[in-house]
């Protein structure tokens, strides 16, 4: 365990803030509850919540809230002075995500990335990196910046084993390597004070900014952060799903090539990142399963098959508190040599109880319909679809496949033995 000034770091939990939730989760409760009821006269929002947890702003002056409440926000203000970043977490950001309405987030496919999650991809992206000095990364929908402070862990345990002083390791921290962007202003507040107290430097030198960084309207465009093929390193958890109305999506369809098979905000972010990652820099991003495999994403695993050398994916299961959909985090390296891209071979990490590691040419994707991904390739299974393909066999055409009958319980309600009570020969999976 190491000390930057005098906050201990260590490895992540799977928790996302690893002490006193239960507290904290009740007075998050009392003032989510309160926000969205008709007690709420003076409109007390969000907003005004986390500019009193950051600052010294008096609610009190500007809107009379019931004293429950008000104790409420005073709580876990005293915490969040006393709050270790990070040994503990983000704690604003998990306060922001908590008094939240659900539609405010799903709307916005905002949700939290598991810690651990986080620290497996941000060393997995950076481990190769020789470098670091040099190394430009950003988070381009950074959030309270939960990959920043992660990263920030990571580059200054790497400097100080390469002999740095603390104030070295920082200074290279802020004022090169870390760059952030979202598209919520009081995410990119909370993220900027989190840098702020983890550095000592002031806000306004924190270089993370307010953006909408899929706007593409010139892809050569300069300004203060965003620079054509500028990043060594593009990370981070895109948003999924994300609502978006009728002129969001005649937009995106003239601008990006991805969504011409069907629309997501991720699949988005995928291909707008290749225009700001350098030749050779790599892309990391926490997405949904789906996109391994369902037809709406063919387009954009074309685009990354072209784009890029898949170097890792691992599974992850279904992670996110509410959300139903397994997730995978993909690291691709942009390469434009179709040589090395064939003759790549990606590394399969299954989630498992064992960890499965698999090995699978990038090739096989290529050739495989609508260029599916399939983590789960192995020798015996080309064996198999080419002994198939050397024997007389015929191909099913304009055939609807079907998910067959779903008991629920096979055992109370499918026999072996044909009786008068089930008199009706069932064929599964296996007899096929």
């Amino acid at each position: 365990m190491i000390f930057v000034g005098q906050m201990a770091i260590k490895k992540n939990s799977k928790k996302y803030i690893s002490k006193h939730d239960k507290y904290v989760d009740y007075r998050v409760s009392i003032i989510s509850n309160y926000l969205t009821s008709i007690d709420n006269t003076n409109r007390l929002n969000c907003d005004h919540v986390i500019q009193h947890l950051l600052s010294d702003i008096d609610l009190s002056l500007d809107l009379k809230i019931v004293d429950y409440v008000f104790d409420a926000i005073e709580g876990l203000k005293k915490l969040v002075k006393t709050w270790d970043i990070l040994e503990d977490g983000d704690i604003v950001g998990y306060i922001y995500q908590g008094i939240q309405s659900t539609d405010d987030k799903k709307n916005k496919g905002q949700f939290f990335t598991p810690a651990d999650i986080v620290s497996e991809m941000v060393e997995s992206s950076l481990v190769d990196f020789e470098n670091l000095e040099k190394c430009k990364i950003v988070d381009p929908a950074c959030g309270s910046g939960q990959f920043l402070i992660e990263t920030f862990k990571y580059l200054f345990l790497r400097y100080k084993n390469e002999g740095k002083n603390s104030d070295e390791s920082i200074d290279l921290i802020i004022n090169k390597n870390l760059h952030g962007i979202d598209i919520d202003p009081i995410a990119v507040d909370i993220a900027q004070y989190n840098l702020s107290v983890l550095s000592g430097y002031k806000k306004d030198k924190i270089k993370i900014q307010r953006k909408d960084y899929l706007l593409r309207d010139d892809l050569n465009y300069i300004d203060s952060l965003l620079t054509f093929k500028s990043f060594d390193l593009v990370i981070g958890n895109p948003p999924w799903g994300s609502k978006l109305n009728n002129i969001e999506k005649k937009y995106y369809r003239k601008s990006y090539h991805s969504i011409k098979s069907g629309i997501n905000t991720f699949t988005l972010f995928i291909e707008r990142s290749f225009d700001f990652v350098k030749d050779g820099g790599v892309v990391s991003y926490l997405i949904p399963e789906a996109f391994l495999n369902v037809k709406a994403h063919k387009n954009s695993r074309e685009f990354v098959l072209d784009s890029s050398m898949v170097e890792k994916i691992s599974t992850h299961g279904e992670r996110f508190k509410g959300v139903f959909a397994p997730s995978v985090s993909v690291q691709l390296r942009s390469e434009l040599d179709p040589v090395k891209k064939r003759k790549n071979i990606v590394s399969i990490d299954l989630f498992s109880g064992d960890n499965t590691n698999t090995l699978v040419p990038q090739d096989s994707f290529h050739r495989n319909y609508d260029s599916i991904f399939n983590i789960n390739y192995s020798r015996k299974v080309v064996d198999i679809v080419d002994t198939m393909n050397s024997k007389r066999s015929q191909y099913l055409h304009n055939s609807k496949f079907f998910l067959g009958i779903v008991t629920g319980d096979n055992t109370k309600h499918i026999s072996s033995v044909q009786t008068d009570e089930y008199p009706d020969p069932i064929l599964v999976g296996k007899d096929l």
